[in-house]
C-alpha cells in the first residue's frame, strides 16, 4: 500500500520550507471552509500506478493554487508566480516516503468559488511522485 497522507504531508512540509519564495502563502493538505488566500492545497491523487512488481508506486496529484479575489487586478499575476514557484520547489522533494517528485504541468486555470467568498483564481500544478509501497 501507498501512504497518501504521508506523501501529502511531505509535499506540504517541502512547500513550507520554500517559505522565502512563498511568503504569505498558506499551505493546506485539506481545504478548510474559509481558507486564507493566497493558498496551495495539496490535493488527492488523480492516478496511482505500480511498477517493478509492486515495489514502487507512482502517484499523480494536483497542487491547487488559489489567489483572489477575482476583482483584484494582481490576482492573475500572483497565481502564475506562485504556480511557477511551487513547480520549482517540488522538484527537490526527497523524503523517506517520496523518492522522487517530478513537475508535470500547470493546467485548469479557472475561477473557483470557495465557501461564501467571491470567486477566486485557481490552477493546478500537477506532480508525479515515486514512492515505495509498504509491505
Amino acid at each position: 500500500m501507498i501512504n497518501i497522507d504521508t506523501i501529502r504531508a511531505d509535499l506540504a512540509a517541502a512547500l513550507d520550507l520554500a517559505a522565502l519564495d512563498l511568503a504569505g502563502v498558506e499551505i493546506y493538505t485539506d481545504l478548510p471552509g474559509s481558507p486564507t488566500t493566497p493558498a496551495v492545497v495539496v490535493g488527492l491523487p488523480s492516478a496511482i500506478t505500480f511498477e517493478q512488481a509492486y515495489t514502487l508506486g507512482v502517484v499523480e496529484l494536483p497542487l491547487t493554487v488559489v489567489t483572489g479575489p477575482m476583482f483584484n487586478s494582481k490576482a492573475e499575476t500572483q497565481l502564475m508566480a506562485i504556480a511557477l514557484t511551487v513547480a520549482a520547489a517540488v522538484r527537490n522533494v526527497r523524503t523517506a516516503v517520496v523518492l522522487a517528485c517530478r513537475f508535470v504541468s500547470i493546467d485548469e486555470t479557472t475561477e473557483m468559488a470557495v465557501s461564501d467568498q467571491v470567486p477566486m483564481y485557481s490552477c493546478n500544478v500537477n506532480v508525479q511522485i515515486t514512492t515505495r509501497t509498504q509491505e
